[in-house]
Formats: structure tokens, sequence, C-alpha cells
């Protein structure tokens, strides 16, 4: 089951926003105003595969649990929002993840972007566009042919 949500101008989404919807495998959120997902936001996606949170320009905060529940979660688009940090222990709980698109995000550089750049090089997934690797230089990320 797919949803597009995008270009919605849609501000907020909790967890009873899709509790109906079990049996959604590809969720589009891209082009809305959120500001921040809350605590698990998509707990009753069981069967979410991929999630496009992309091009949100207010979005700049994810509760560390807020993918807590999503374990059939592969595809993870979050780029182009104003993320300046992100708790890797929120990527961490997504053992299926195969790619992640990160790009286009104002990063600071703090511990938080440091833990986050060596979970990146330890796991096994795709950075989504090409097989690339990622590491932190400055304030932002750069791309490096692996």
């Amino acid at each position: 089951m797919y949803l597009d949500c995008s270009n919605n101008s849609l501000t907020h989404i909790s967890e009873s926003t899709f509790g109906n919807l079990r049996k959604l495998a590809y969720l589009d959120l891209s082009f809305n105003s959120f500001r921040k997902i809350e605590e698990q936001t998509f707990r009753a996606l069981e069967s979410l595969v991929m999630l496009r949170l992309t091009d949100n320009p207010r979005l700049s905060e994810f509760h560390p649990q807020a993918f807590s529940h999503a374990s059939a979660l592969q595809v993870l688009d979050i780029s182009r929002n104003n993320l300046s940090r992100l708790n890797v222990s929120s990527l961490m709980a997504l053992g299926g993840l195969r790619s992640l698109g990160l790009s286009g995000n104002p990063w600071l550089c703090a511990c938080d972007t440091e833990e986050l750049c060596l979970w990146m090089h330890t796991d096994t997934f795709k950075f989504q566009g090409r097989d690339v690797g990622y590491t932190s230089l400055g304030l932002g990320f750069a791309v490096l042919p692996v």
C-alpha cells in the first residue's frame, strides 16, 4: 500500500495519525511544514519499507524513539530538511535499514554528529543515489567514493 501525503502543508503527525494503516509499505511526507517528528510517530506502521521525509524546511528534530517500531523500514530519506543533529540511536534500532538519505541538512559539528558518522562507517547499508561513504568535514557531510 502506498500513501503520498507530499505537498499538503501538513504541520503535525502523531502516533494516531497512521493507526489503521498497518499494511502501509510506502509513505511520502515530503514538501510539508513539519517542525518535529514525535516519539513513536510511526509505531503502527509495521509494514513500512520506505519513508520519504524530504524537503520540510522547518523540520529540525526527530525524537530518538520516532522510528522505534518501524522494524521493516529499509529506505529512509530525510534529506533537505533543517536537521542539525540526529541521535544515532534512532537509526541503530532500524536493523533492516539499507538506504539512508541525509544530504542538504545544516549539520552541526557536535558529539551527536560524530557518533552518526562513526555509525555510518561501521554499518553495511548504502546511501541514496550511489554507493558512497560519508564523513564529517566541518559543518557538513561530504560524499566520498567507496
